[in-house]
């Protein structure tokens, strides 16, 4: 294993690049995020408008979290291709709709960008097995985040997805939709 991976080196809560609301089309998640994003002045990313594609391949290749809030995986703006042209360090965090969802055709395997973040070398990938509404999964997102990051050196995230899924409303529908792929990840 690389010693420099994030895997063993754990994720340095500075080195964050988020895409937030890239379609202008989730007003109260873009109410919610943007303030507490922008507030971190270590992290990049962009809100309400489209990332740049170049840099977006550049952050999930050189940082050690990406967080996307929008809708599905965000493939328009980091499609397949993208992901395997290099190695993806960043732990991805994906809080849109069906972003973990593999598509089964027949009896062939299921596919899905997700797989393609997994090949790439991305460690550890979060996302939503299902359609959820904003709000809830806004919740999620919100007590996942607060609780992890601030959580201090060696915090595995897997041990605040159970209390994090308890913030939604719909606990056993949209708290039941995050997964995870990959391997446990902690802070550094």
């Amino acid at each position: 294993m690389d010693s420099h991976s994030i895997l063993k080196q754990g994720v340095d809560s500075r080195k964050v690049f988020y895409v937030l609301d890239p379609d202008a089309n989730l007003g109260n998640s873009q109410e919610r995020f943007k303030e507490w994003f922008s507030s971190k002045l270590d992290w990049e990313g962009v809100c309400g408008v489209s990332p740049d594609t170049g840099e977006l391949e550049e952050a999930v290749a050189t940082k050690d979290l990406y967080i996307y809030v929008g809708h599905g995986a965000g493939a328009r703006f980091l499609d397949s291709q993208a992901v395997l042209k290099r190695q993806m360090r960043a732990a991805s965090l994906l809080f849109g709709c069906s972003s973990a969802a593999l598509a089964v055709r027949g009896d062939q395997e299921g596919q899905g960008i997700i797989l393609s973040y997994l090949i790439a070398g991305c460690p550890f990938v979060l996302g939503n097995l299902w359609d959820v509404t904003d709000r809830d999964i806004d919740r999620f997102t919100k007590a996942l985040l607060e609780s992890w990051l601030s959580a201090g050196p060696g915090a595995p995230l897997l041990d605040y997805m159970g209390p994090s899924r308890q913030a939604t409303h719909l606990k056993h529908l949209i708290g039941a939709a995050p997964v995870v792929y990959g391997l446990p990840v902690h802070l550094q």
